[in-house]
């Protein structure tokens, strides 16, 4: 048998996971006759040592064998540089595929599965923490050193409605005055100048988050009829 009569011979016994090296280190489930016949008889030595080795591969859908001896008839194969990760039938190699997507390991065991489920799960918490750090940042940053001629009542008022699901209107409040300063009597006086749903105490929330600031001003204290 020739190798290409020998590539169209597919058994959803002899399957196996490999990683291409050229291409983002996508994973995919093949056959093992798609390789040469030399690597097949040290298999186990590349699936160990983690060698390069080529493998002819078919541009067309892979699927269990049933439906492939048919696809392969038709099928161009081209090479490609791939790493041979496990060796089994389909259902095995495929189930070891979605192991090493999900939890970054073959054929972890059920505690490790569960040990690397809470990992993940902290990971994304700290991923989630950083991007809303990071947005809070960009925000005073925008901010700071902003004098009080150039600020907008409304504007201020706008940014503190508009608040992130990380706060709260209040704390909104107390990151824009740390940046603009006095102007906290500014944003006291938009609170006067913009209808406000009192259903929500939103008014109320931002004038005793604003007082600290009033009580330590030099300027002349305004106040909000509530």
């Amino acid at each position: 048998m020739d190798e290409k009569e020998r590539r169209l011979h597919v058994d959803n016994n002899d399957c196996m996971l490999l990683e291409f090296v050229n291409d983002s280190n996508s994973l995919a489930v093949g056959y093992l006759n798609w390789l040469k016949e030399d690597d097949l008889l040290e298999i186990q030595n590349l699936i160990k040592q983690k060698k390069e080795v080529e493998v002819m591969w078919p541009d067309c859908t892979i699927k269990t064998a049933v439906y492939m001896k048919a696809m392969l008839q038709k099928a161009t194969f081209s090479t490609h540089v791939v790493r041979i990760l496990d060796v089994g039938d389909w259902t095995t190699v495929q189930k070891h595929k979605t192991n090493l997507i999900t939890y970054g390991e073959i054929s972890p065991s059920k505690d490790r599965r569960k040990e690397l489920k809470a990992k993940n799960i902290i990971s994304n918490e700290k991923r989630s923490k950083k991007k809303i750090t990071n947005s809070n940042s960009k925000d005073q940053t925008s901010l700071k050193n902003t004098s009080l001629d150039s600020v907008q009542p409304q504007v201020i008022l706008q940014e503190i409605l508009m608040a992130k699901e990380s706060e709260t209107p209040v704390e909104r409040v107390f990151n824009i005055s740390y940046y603009i300063g006095d102007s906290a009597l500014y944003i006291l006086c938009a609170c006067s100048d913009v209808d406000i749903p009192y259903e929500n105490n939103i008014q109320r929330s931002i004038h005793r988050c604003l007082q600290s600031f009033l009580d330590r001003s030099l300027h002349k204290i305004w106040t909000v009829s509530l």
